[in-house]
C-alpha cells in the first residue's frame, strides 16, 4: 500500500484486470496488480479456471473471478469503476461493456476498439517493450506513478509448500547436489529448443555440478518430456501429480529452472528462482518482450541474428544454441546461487 501520510492515488477505486489466457501472460500482469494495490485500488482479477488456485487468497486481490458462464454476472455484481482489458479481443471488450463497467480501457487501433471508452495507443506487436511494461501503461493511465516494472511475485501458500515438500520426499531425486528443473516443452507458444538437448544439458549439469534433475511438462508437452527423459536417462525424475500451487512451490525450492519462453519460466522467476530462458530471434517471440523478470536470470538466443528474423517454415532458430552454451549459462547461475547462499549465512 502507499506510504503512511500519503493519500493513495487510487484509494477505494474498484479496478478489474482481465488476463485469463495463458499462465505466463497472467504472471506478467502481476506487476500491474501490485502497482494498483499499492495505490489503494480494490483490485479484481479475471483469470482462467486453471489459474485460479494459484492466486486464491492473494492479499492484493479483493475479488478473484473465474472466466466462465457466470463471469458476466460476477463482474456486474462487483460494480467495478474500471476494466483494464489486458487480453484485448472483441469478446472481452463486449464482456466489460455488458457488465456495465463505466470506464473500459483497451488499445485504440483494433476493430473492436469502439467498445472501449478509454483508449491507449499500445502496439504490442512491435516487440521492443516488455509485456509487463505495456501492462503498466494501463496503471499509469489511471494515475499510478510511473515506475519501472517490479518483478512479479506469486506466493503459493503453506499448503502448496507442504505439497511440494512431500513430493520431493516421496518422488524427488536424492542426493546433496543442486535441484535443477528442466522444462523442454513450449506449449506451442514459441519455437522450442530441442528436447533431446535439454536431456543432454541435464547430463552435463549432473556431471559438472552433481545436479539432481527433474523434468517438468505441461499438458501439451508429453512427447517433449519423454524425449528429454530418454536423453537424460536414470539421472532424471519426471514431475507429475502436483497441483499448480504445489508446482509453483516446487519451483521455489529449485536452484535452477531452464525452459523456453513458457508460463512456467515466468512462474519460476516469480518465486525468485534462478532461470535460464531460451528465446528465438523472432520479433513476436523475442526476449525483449517476453524475457523473464528479476535479477536471477540468463537469456540465450542464437548469436548474431538480432531480434527481427522472419519466420521461415521448417526453420527452428533455437537449434543454433548449443548444449555447451546452455551449460555455461546454467553454471554461472548455479555458482551465483551458491554465492548468495554463503552470503546469507551468519
Amino acid at each position: 500500500m502507499a506510504s503512511a501520510g500519503a493519500r493513495p492515488a487510487l484509494e477505494g477505486r474498484r479496478v478489474l484486470v482481465m488476463r485469463h489466457d495463458r499462465l505466463g501472460d497472467l504472471v506478467l500482469a502481476l506487476p500491474l496488480v501490485e502497482a494498483l494495490w499499492r495505490q489503494g485500488a480494490r483490485v479484481g482479477l479475471l483469470v482462467s479456471a486453471s489459474a485460479e488456485p494459484l492466486l486464491k487468497g492473494d492479499r492484493r486481490l479483493e475479488r478473484l473471478i473465474i472466466d466462465g458462464p457466470d463471469a458476466l454476472e460476477r463482474i456486474r455484481e462487483a460494480r467495478f469503476d474500471d476494466a483494464l482489458v489486458l487480453w484485448a479481443n472483441a469478446r472481452n471488450a463486449l464482456l466489460a461493456l455488458r457488465a456495465g463497467v463505466p470506464r473500459r480501457w483497451g488499445p485504440s487501433w483494433r476493430p473492436y476498439s469502439a467498445l472501449f471508452n478509454r483508449r491507449l495507443p499500445l502496439r504490442r506487436g512491435r516487440g521492443w517493450t516488455r509485456e509487463s511494461e505495456w501492462n503498466l501503461e494501463y496503471g499509469r493511465a489511471l494515475g499510478c506513478p510511473a515506475a519501472e516494472s517490479p518483478p512479479p511475485r506469486v506466493h503459493p501458500g503453506p499448503e502448496a509448500e507442504s505439497e511440494a515438500a512431500a513430493w520431493l520426499r516421496a518422488r524427488g531425486p536424492k542426493g546433496p547436489g543442486p535441484l535443477v528443473l528442466l522444462h523442454p516443452g513450449s506449449g506451442g507458444s514459441a519455437q522450442p529448443w530441442p528436447a533431446e538437448r535439454f536431456g543432454a544439458l541435464g547430463l552435463e549439469l549432473a556431471r559438472r555440478h552433481k545436479a539432481r534433475l527433474v523434468v517438468t511438462a505441461g499438458p501439451a508437452d508429453a512427447d517433449a518430456a519423454r524425449t528429454c527423459l530418454a536423453a537424460a536417462g536414470e539421472r532424471a525424475t519426471p514431475c507429475a501429480g502436483l497441483s499448480l500451487p504445489g508446482f509453483a512451490a516446487l519451483l521455489a525450492r529449485a536452484d535452477l529452472f531452464a525452459a523456453g519462453s513458457t508460463g512456467p519460466l515466468h512462474l519460476a522467476a516469480a518465486q525468485g528462482t534462478p532461470v535460464l530462458g531460451l528465446y528465438p530471434p523472432l520479433r513476436a517471440m523475442s526476449a525483449l518482450r517476453w524475457g523473464p523478470l528479476g535479477s536471477r536470470r540468463a537469456v540465450l538466443s542464437p548469436a548474431g541474428l538480432g531480434f527481427r528474423m522472419p519466420a521461415r517454415p521448417g526453420v527452428n532458430y533455437l537449434e543454433r544454441v548449443s548444449v555447451g552454451e546452455a551449460a555455461a549459462a546454467c553454471g554461472f547461475l548455479l555458482r551465483r546461487r551458491r554465492g548468495d547462499a554463503k552470503g546469507r549465512r551468519p
